[in-house]
C-alpha cells in the first residue's frame, strides 16, 4: 500500500472511523468494488510487489559498480548515502554464519528468527544446518544450543542479525539487515526507542516503533581489521499526526506476514 492509497482510505472515512475500520469495511465489499484487487492497465496487482532489501556497501564489496559507504538497493542497484524519513514497521531477529575469513557473502547456515535454522539451508547448501536450534529463551535465561553461536575467546562465528521492515519516504516497503559491527549501534537505537515507549506508557500513550520517522546515515570506522561503515541514526522524529500514525498501523497489519525469506529467495532467483 502506497501513501496515495492511504490518502484514499482517509477520504473514505465515515462518522469518525479509523483507518483500520475503513479497511475492514472496504474489505467486506464485493470483489469488484475492492480497488486493490483490480489490475492496472498493464495487469499488475498489489500482490505482485517484491519488497527490496538495502545493504551497506563496505570497502570489501565485490560488486563492480558499488560505491562503498552507501545503502544499496539489492534489486534495483540504486544507492544512497543516507535513508531519509524512513519508518520501521517491525523488527525481526535472526542469525547468519559465513565461512571463517570468507568475504564472498556465501552463507553456511542461517535463521530468520534466531531460534531455528531456515529449512532452506539444506536445499541451498547441500548440507544440514549446524544445529537443530540456535538460541532459545527459558525463564528469561538465554540458552545457546549451537556451538557456532557461543562466545569463547572471540565473538561467535555465527552472527546476530537484526532486520527491519520499513517504508521509504515515498511510501514503498523495504527490508534492511544489520549484523557484525552494526549491532551495537542498532541495539543502542532500539534501547532509545524502548525508553520512549516506556515514557509513553507512563503518560498513557501507546508508542510504537512505527510512530517515528528516521534518517539513517553511515560512519566510516578504522580499526586493526581495516575500514568499514556502521550505521548512525541521525534523527528520530515522532509522528504527531494521528491519522498518519493510524495509517502506519494499517500498513503494519497488512505487511506483518511478510518475511525476509521471500526477498532473499527472489534475489537468489534473479542471481543478484
Amino acid at each position: 500500500m502506497k501513501l496515495e492509497e492511504l490518502r484514499e482510505l482517509q477520504a473514505q472515512k465515515q462518522n469518525g472511523e479509523s483507518i483500520n475500520e475503513v479497511m475492514l469495511r472496504t474489505e467486506n465489499q464485493p470483489p469488484e468494488v475492492a480497488q486493490e484487487m483490480v489490475p492496472d492497465e498493464e495487469g499488475f496487482v498489489d500482490s505482485d510487489i517484491v519488497i527490496p532489501r538495502y545493504k551497506i556497501t563496505q570497502p570489501t564489496t565485490r560488486i563492480e559498480d558499488a560505491q562503498p559507504g552507501n545503502f544499496r538497493n539489492v534489486l534495483t542497484g540504486e544507492e544512497s548515502s543516507e535513508l531519509e524519513n524512513v519508518i520501521f514497521l517491525k523488527r525481526a531477529n535472526g542469525r547468519i554464519l559465513f565461512k571463517k575469513d570468507d568475504y564472498s557473502g556465501t552463507r553456511e547456515c542461517w535463521s530468520y528468527d534466531g531460534v531455528v535454522p531456515s529449512p532452506q539451508v539444506k536445499e541451498k547448501t547441500g548440507h544440514n544446518p549446524k544445529c537443530d536450534r540456535c538460541i532459545t529463551t527459558m525463564a528469561n535465561k538465554k540458552i545457546v544450543h549451537c556451538h557456532f553461536a557461543i562466545w569463547k575467546d572471540e565473538p561467535p562465528q555465527c552472527k546476530e542479525v537484526i532486520s527491519f521492515l520499513g517504508l521509504d519516504q515515498s511510501g514503498l516497503p523495504f527490508w534492511i539487515c544489520f549484523h557484525g559491527s552494526a549491532i551495537p549501534v542498532v541495539k543502542g537505537f532500539l534501547g532509545t526507542m524502548y525508553l520512549k515507549k516506556k515514557q509513553g506508557i507512563a503518560q498513557g500513550k501507546n508508542i510504537c516503533l512505527r510512530d517515528f520517522k528516521l534518517t539513517i546515515g553511515l560512519n566510516l570506522k578504522v580499526s586493526a581489521k581495516g575500514k568499514y561503515y556502521v550505521p548512525t541514526f541521525k534523527s528520530q522524529e515522532y509522528i504527531e499526526n494521528k491519522e498518519e500514525r493510524e495509517a502506519m498501523s494499517a500498513l503494519f497489519s497488512q505487511l506483518n506476514s511478510k518475511t525476509m525469506a521471500e526477498t532473499i529467495t527472489i534475489e537468489e532467483t534473479l542471481d543478484i
